[in-house]
């Protein structure tokens, strides 16, 4: 079934301009439709709330049309084609993430006909807030490759008006370009002037949303409360001459002063109306000045074309912040516990259903999707993995025990219910194939057992990159058998604990061979299913860190799909993967740049294709805005795709000194009784 949203009455009294608009909505149940000739069915993974749609949905008399009540509202969105009707041109694009084009009536060239009860979301034209949409072939376009879902979303309405702007005049170097305020359009047009090379003043009303216009790509900044006769200001910095370009998106409070803050023969594109339509004093300007004033209201699918390729050539991201808002209301939306995620402070990106409740119909068909929300959430517990190298060798001098009473407080405030333990091999055994350390295992033990009373899933990690001492295990180091004897021993330890699960080894790289690193996996299923662990996971790793966007190419999947259990099945076998987003995937910079939503959602359909399930063992960022905004990302696109990720493991509390100012710590702290989490676990991984 696909779930959609329609707007109910709405309440003259609550129809404000505001996101809140979204709770005057109803859920709708539907089958998923399929495609007719010449379209395609589209899986929308991410929409976009514009000014335009909080226009429409309040009935504003500031607009041409509205979102009638049994409409889905929103004309923004992006997701991937599941499956083309007969005849499509996107035949051999299934899989393709694509954003929707708004306006239906306007290709290319110039303006034509254009009737705004034609466009999503409005008129008679259901909008993007549905799981699933039927589109025509001309009305969707492919997604910039450099963006995620979310990203891709904000992208139609804010950056096909920006280029609509740009096209107005010859915008490049030489060219001054003004804009007003940190909205989408605002936003779209600083980034995109900037990368065509235009030097662009920005206005706006403090000095905080000035800061975002600069890092956009502003080269000057003018407060306009403080500067109140901003247009002088202009003309102060372009020397008397002006603007060649003012994107006004005030209307008539704004457009005299952008009126005369152009140079003779500049332009002015009327975007938007943020105050009331009064008469405006311009007029003898534009006359004596030939100066010109253009309206804009929609944009073409030529424009969106040209901000597509402009994005991926610049590597170019849509400016999204973050709240949280509620759709639907009443007791129908609480029952099927749908929200979403509004990204506000410039285009707003809703995800439909990312957080919905297990007793959401999950959607059949196409390339499904889930619960909502992953069976597992939780964090690594380091410490007796420290000292251990990417070789696999450990410095035991360096070895720390996590603190126990930090799983407590993560279970009872944060609501997570999933540990991993690291712990290097040489900690456990002396050397391969002997038995157990007793002293060092009651040391570990002690954890295992204190995480296994919070009523939470542990994962027994052996934390050596598939070497011990820079030797591989079954290519040249300890053998098959040396490994799967210490996990004989570790598994007949907890056999009878139904929470315990099984991770066989942390980040293999480097692998000669990966058909025979799946034989040393093999091995170890094999001794801990012998050993009377038969019902409890096995996470099994691939070569690469065994990293997510690898795990595919690089034959992980396909080689780690022939183990099997005793009986020669593979339940409770999942994949064991991991995925940093800072800038080289390491996991080793406090700063973000990727939510890795691609990465996730293109190995999600290859677990599906393979019938298989996924654990995101390790994941994370440093506790910065940048690592805030991703991470969040991540986190709802494994939420998105529940029904083949399990969960995820952030990395990493434990024993992190705070003198050390680790890069990615998760570690709380403690005043008595009361903890205080780090941001990014407050802002992504804490459930509620």
């Amino acid at each position: 079934m696909s779930l959609s949203y329609q707007v109910n009455i709405i309440d003259p009294l609550h129809s404000h301009l505001s996101p809140n608009l979204l709770s005057n909505l109803s859920v709708k149940e539907s089958p998923i439709p399929s495609p007719g000739p010449n379209s395609v069915l589209v899986r929308i993974r991410a929409v976009s709330l514009n000014f335009r749609d909080l226009l429409c949905l309040a009935d504003s008399p500031l607009y041409p049309t509205r979102t009638p009540p049994g409409l889905i509202p929103c004309s923004d969105g992006a997701g991937e084609i599941i499956s083309a009707g007969p005849g499509s041109i996107w035949t051999d694009s299934i899989g393709d993430s694509v954003i929707l084009l708004t306006n239906r009536d306007w290709i290319d060239g110039d303006v034509d006909v254009v009737s705004m009860e034609n466009n999503l979301g409005a008129g008679t034209v259901n909008g993007t807030l549905s799981q699933y949409m039927i589109v025509q072939d001309p009305w969707i376009i492919r997604a910039p490759k450099n963006l995620s879902f979310e990203e891709a979303a904000a992208l139609p309405g804010a950056a096909g008006t920006a280029m609509n702007v740009l096209q107005s005049i010859s915008v490049g170097n030489g060219t001054t370009v003004v804009t007003q305020g940190t909205g989408g359009v605002s936003c779209a047009v600083i980034q995109h002037a900037a990368a065509l090379g235009a030097r662009v003043i920005a206005t706006s009303s403090t000095d905080e949303k000035l800061q975002t216009a600069k890092k956009l790509g502003a080269s000057e900044l003018i407060n306009y409360k403080t500067t109140s006769d901003w247009a002088d200001e202009v003309l102060r910095l372009t020397h008397g001459k002006g603007a060649d370009l003012v994107c006004d998106v005030g209307g008539s409070g704004t457009l005299e002063q952008s009126v005369k803050a152009l140079r003779q023969g500049g332009t002015v594109c009327l975007v938007g109306f943020l105050t009331a339509p009064e008469p405006v004093d311009i007029l003898m300007s534009l006359i004596t000045q030939a100066k010109t004033l253009k309206g804009i209201l929609v944009y073409s699918k030529a424009m969106l074309s040209r901000a597509v390729a402009l994005t991926e050539e610049h590597d170019i991201h849509p400016y999204l912040g973050k709240a949280e808002v509620r759709v639907g209301r009443g007791q129908q939306a609480a029952s099927q516990g749908i929200h979403a995620r509004i990204q506000t402070n410039g285009t707003r990106s809703v995800f439909p259903g990312q957080t919905q409740t297990s007793s959401t119909p999950t959607p059949t068909g196409g390339s499904g999707g889930g619960s909502g929300k992953t069976k597992y959430a939780g964090v690594n517990m380091a410490g007796f993995d420290f000292g251990m190298a990417t070789t696999g060798t450990q410095d035991a001098s360096q070895i720390l025990t996590p603190p126990n009473a930090q799983m407590s407080h993560f279970v009872n405030d944060d609501k997570m219910n999933i540990f991993r333990l690291p712990v290097g091999w040489q900690f456990l055994v002396n050397n391969p194939g002997d038995q157990l350390n007793s002293g060092n295992f009651a040391k570990y033990d002690n954890l295992v057992q204190a995480c296994l009373a919070t009523g939470a899933a542990c994962i027994i990690d052996i934390h050596n990159y598939a070497r011990w001492n820079g030797a591989i295990v079954g290519q040249g180091g300890p053998t098959n058998d040396q490994l799967a004897n210490t996990w004989s021993q570790l598994a007949s330890k907890y056999a009878s604990k139904s929470q315990i699960i099984f991770g066989v080894m942390n980040e293999p790289h480097d692998i000669p061979s990966i058909t025979t690193w799946a034989a040393t996996v093999q091995a170890c299923v094999t001794a801990i299913r012998k050993a009377g662990a038969t019902s409890q996971m096995v996470l099994l790793p691939g070569n690469g860190w065994t990293g997510a966007a690898s795990f595919v190419s690089d034959g992980s999947l396909a080689a780690l799909q022939t183990v099997k259990n005793l009986d020669g099945s593979t339940t409770n076998l999942i994949f064991d993967v991991h995925k940093y987003l800072d800038s080289d995937g390491s996991g080793t910079h406090t700063d973000c740049v990727t939510g890795n939503v691609d990465v996730f959602n293109n190995l999600a359909s290859s677990l599906r294709s393979a019938g298989r399930q996924a654990m995101v063992t390790e994941t994370g960022g440093g506790n910065t805005q940048s690592c805030i905004n991703y991470v969040c990302q991540e986190i709802a696109a494994l939420n998105a795709n529940s029904d083949v990720y399990l969960g995820w493991v952030a990395w990493a509390a434990g024993a992190w000194q705070p003198s050390w100012n680790y890069e990615l710590t998760l570690v709380p702290t403690q005043n008595g009784n009361t903890w205080t989490d780090t941001s990014l676990v407050n802002a992504c991984f804490k459930r509620t």
